[in-house]
């Protein structure tokens, strides 16, 4: 084992689509050193560039630690959902010797330990697209939704976007109700009418750009009841996604639910959305580094499976102070 000071090395990274971090930490929960570096999302950088960015942040944080290698590094990755795709990340680490043992998750998997803290619950992960994952008590995972904006994610913030701009032209043609959505959305986007509107779309916007509308549905959710329609749609596709999740681990009612994405910055959805689950549902909105995850998975290796609730509190507050 690489020991620092008597001390066992974690390496925990989070890939995502805008960034990659890392910290390296001992089984202490103590952490030494922190890292940056550019996106890691294979499916959007490629496997190149994905394990340089892995790599550049793991380096930082251990170059900041004064470390050199660590006993374990363990990853959550956007992009990594597939064994195939892991297994590819994994092989790929081995061959650096940055550490002795490689566990390689997906992002939402970490994030999900992030929220739940390793216990049982389910997280809510509503951004530009869509996943729900839950655990139980024994540490099994169900996933519902995350199928990718062209044929999934109800109730991301890009499918929200999207139903925002379908219901637009939907007025602008007579098929749909009069919005307050047609004027704000070609503001939004600085659109001097629609067929300039149209352009932008097809030729220039992206997933992510179209979710920002959220923000424009959010603010039409009192006064317009096109946007108050989609935002409680949405609501109601993330609640059976929950209910689904609920269901495949049997969990037992109270069941805590934890919000995570930027779609959970609207007030309304979050509102919506406790509304759609009712009362047998406890509901909290987390805001946190999902890096906190990749560490409690690195402790519970080290530890045998297990970590006391000290350390859980520790790394929390270890991951804050850094972060």
């Amino acid at each position: 084992m690489i020991r620092y000071n008597g001390y066992v090395i974690i390496l925990a990274i989070d890939g995502g689509g805008s960034k990659t971090e890392a910290i390296a930490l001992n089984d202490k929960a103590d952490v030494l050193g922190r890292g940056l570096a550019g996106p890691s999302n294979p499916n959007v950088v490629g496997l190149k560039s994905c394990i340089e960015a892995i790599l550049l942040a793991a380096r930082r944080a251990l170059k900041e630690g004064g470390l050199e290698k660590a006993d374990i590094l363990v990853a959550g990755i956007a992009g990594a959902g597939r064994f195939k795709t892991k297994s590819l990340i994994k092989d790929s680490l081995s061959k650096t010797g940055i550490a002795k043992k490689y566990l390689i998750f997906s992002d939402a998997e970490i994030y999900l330990v992030a929220s739940t803290r390793g216990s049982s619950g389910i997280m809510v992960n509503s951004g530009t697209g869509m996943i729900v994952l839950g655990m139980d008590d024994r540490g099994r995972i169900a996933r519902s939704g995350g199928w990718g904006y062209l044929i999934d994610d109800e109730g991301s913030g890009f499918w929200i976007g999207r139903e925002a701009l379908n219901a637009v032209f939907r007025s602008l043609d007579g098929r749909g109700p009069p919005t307050l959505l047609s004027e704000e959305v070609l503001r939004f986007f600085n659109s001097e009418d629609f067929d300039d509107l149209i352009i932008k779309i097809y030729s220039s916007l992206t997933p992510t750009d179209i979710s920002k509308l959220t923000h424009v549905v959010d603010k039409l959710y009192e006064t317009d009841g096109v946007s108050r329609d989609i935002v409680r749609r949405a609501a109601q596709e993330l609640a059976k996604a929950v209910e689904a999740v609920r269901a495949k681990l049997n969990l037992r009612y109270p069941v805590r639910v934890y919000c995570v994405g930027g779609a959970f910055e609207m007030k309304s959805l979050l509102s919506e959305f406790e509304r759609a689950l009712g009362d047998k549902y406890l509901i909290s909105k987390v805001k946190l580094s999902p890096v906190v995850g990749a560490a409690i998975l690195g402790l519970k290796e080290l530890h045998g499976g297990k970590i006391d609730k000290r350390l859980l509190d520790k790394i929390y507050l270890e991951c804050l102070r850094v972060g």
